[in-house]
């Protein structure tokens, strides 16, 4: 009874009582909560932090699918537009895109820009 007594005020489990999952782990958590608290702590962080990083690449890869979209269809027009039978040669614009006549390329340069 004594050593039941000494483990009660060490907040230890006591023999006593039936050995329980739940008992011993409500004695375990009394007893070391600031380092129970600061792990979970660290593992909701990082846990956080992961999924905002996942979250993050998911926009990334579909912004830059977009891009190349985009990107693509471009150089569509470019061939379509140095196909065309008007086409005088290089912009004289600065634009710098050899498949625009010059007299379009400061409507495109609007246009993209």
């Amino acid at each position: 009874m004594a050593e039941d007594l000494g483990r009660y005020l060490r907040h230890e489990p006591i023999r006593a009582r039936p050995d329980a999952l739940a008992y011993r782990a409500a004695k375990f958590l009394r007893r070391y909560w600031l380092p129970v608290s600061a792990a979970a702590l660290v593992i909701a962080s990082l846990s956080a932090g992961l999924y905002t990083a996942s979250h993050e690449r998911a926009i990334a890869e579909r912004r830059f699918s977009q891009l190349r979209q985009l990107s693509n269809k471009i150089f569509d027009l470019d061939e379509d537009i140095r196909d065309l039978p008007f086409n005088p040669g290089p912009a004289t614009s600065g634009f710098g895109c050899s498949g625009i006549p010059g007299w379009l390329a400061p409507a495109a340069l609007a246009i993209w820009t």
